[in-house]
């Protein structure tokens, strides 16, 4: 799935610098491609073992992505629209149409951390 994420994660810097342009009030929104590398460091810093799963997987990149981008966006209406582009950037380009994501789009967050706790990561 590593290709299909950074395509993922190559697209929805693409969408966010054409839907999120920068404003008078929301000149920090400016993107570029440390954006997208930001994204793939992020989730290169999970140990292999930490993937039991696909879901996994697929919250860090949403995370990842949530991090880079919409952590910048300042108002509902953009955190909306940011929100609706990743499901539909997630489900194509990661061949997941049908699939149910309410659990990697829950209302509860998503939380990833790369505290140094030993062996255990």
């Amino acid at each position: 799935m590593g290709p299909r994420c950074v395509q993922a994660a190559i697209k929805i810097y693409i969408e966010t610098d054409e839907k999120l342009k920068p404003t008078p009030i929301k000149s920090h929104y400016s993107y570029n491609l440390r954006d997208v590398s930001k994204i793939v460091q992020g989730v290169m810093m999970a140990k292999k073992k930490s993937f039991t799963k696909r879901e996994i997987l697929l919250k860090l990149v949403t995370h990842e992505a949530q991090r880079v981008f919409k952590d910048r966006l300042i108002d509902e209406v953009d955190y909306k629209i940011f929100d609706d582009m990743l499901k539909k950037i997630v489900q194509s380009e990661l061949n997941l149409s049908g699939e149910d994501l309410s659990e990697i789009f829950s209302e509860k967050g998503l939380i990833f951390c790369n505290f140094n706790m030993g062996e255990n990561l």
